[in-house]
């Protein structure tokens, strides 16, 4: 399950913060350590600080990012926008990606720094307010969706293309076989966690909780029409909900949805007469959700940079695509 954010605080101040995610090509992202002195001393975090007066948030996160670890930020990109309760005050957290930067990273104030797989971090403490921003560091940009039909030789279809798909590089599959009834459905994710077993493939189920869980699923899936049909969040490590819609993100957030697959976003052939939103209206929805989001429809693996670019966090494609 990410972390989540807890309800605001009457009263407590609110500190404007901005944080610049520096990324290696490998994927590592740069954590620097919080002084001695310093609130919450010892953490780790990603590098930023306090919105001086005056200061735009990206003029600030560039600062920050000079001023601490001697990183020259030469394209910043909105990335993310929560807030977080300490005990004593409320932060205000403007994420930022930098797309282009300079220098040598180093503690530029006698602090340590490291460069960090997001997915098994080496380093900490990791400093609350982090931990959200991350979580989703850790999903990949490539999700794919499996959709297994009850025809004769469909889930064997899916079983035979898993080590393509591994070696392929995915690293997230929701399988979605709603047709099969539900100990069908936890046979095959079992079948499938056998096979993925020590590549890094995590699983989401489509179904219910208690499948996913049965299955030993990582997570689990919900359409739209089930997200509607809940009333608190399903006990889920990790769970993926579908949205077509600013009503179905605004109840994904509601109940605490780790990430949203929103659609379509281009016109599909199996959903004709579904309004696709396009790319602006995708970067519309997203910010506006504090959900993180994966483009799906119509899309392929070459579309991740410009899902990407309207702030999702790549794009969820059929394994027909890959």
């Amino acid at each position: 399950m990410l972390p989540g954010r807890r309800l605001p605080l009457v009263g407590r101040p609110v500190v404007e913060v901005a944080v610049g995610v520096v990324r290696a090509p490998d994927g590592r992202v740069l954590l620097a350590q919080r002084k001695p002195g310093k609130d919450a001393a010892g953490s780790w975090e990603l590098p930023g600080g306090q919105i001086d007066p005056g200061e735009s948030p990206a003029q600030a996160a560039a600062r920050e990012l000079l001023e601490e670890v001697g990183v020259h930020a030469l394209e910043l990109a909105p990335w993310r926008f929560y807030e977080h309760d300490f005990p004593a005050k409320r932060v205000r957290l403007h994420w930022f990606l930098v797309r282009r930067w300079s220098g040598e990273p180093s503690g530029r104030e006698g602090q340590r720094v490291a460069w960090v797989d997001p997915v098994s971090p080496t380093v900490g403490p990791l400093l609350a307010s982090n931990a959200l921003a991350l979580a989703t560091l850790a999903l990949p940009e490539l999700v794919a969706v499996a959709r297994v039909s009850r025809a004769p030789g469909g889930p064997d279809e899916l079983l035979a293309r898993i080590p393509s798909l591994v070696a392929g590089g995915l690293r997230l599959l929701i399988v979605r076989a709603l047709e099969l009834a539900p100990g069908q459905r936890v046979q095959l994710t079992r079948r499938l966690r056998e096979l993925r077993r020590g590549t890094g493939l995590r699983l989401l189920l489509s179904g219910t909780a208690l499948e996913a869980r049965q299955a030993g699923a990582c997570g689990l899936h919900s359409s739209a029409a089930a997200l509607a049909g809940l009333i608190e969040r399903p006990p889920a490590r990790l769970w993926a909900v579908s949205a077509h819609n600013a009503r179905d993100l605004e109840r994904a957030s509601s109940l605490g949805a780790d990430v949203a697959l929103v659609s379509p976003v281009l016109p599909t052939a199996a959903h004709p007469g579904d309004q696709a939103f396009g790319w602006d209206g995708l970067q519309e929805l997203v910010a506006a959700s504090p959900v993180p989001v994966y483009a799906q429809g119509g899309l392929g693996p070459g579309d991740i940079g410009a899902a990407r670019a309207a702030g999702a966090l790549g794009v969820a494609v059929d394994v027909s695509r890959l």
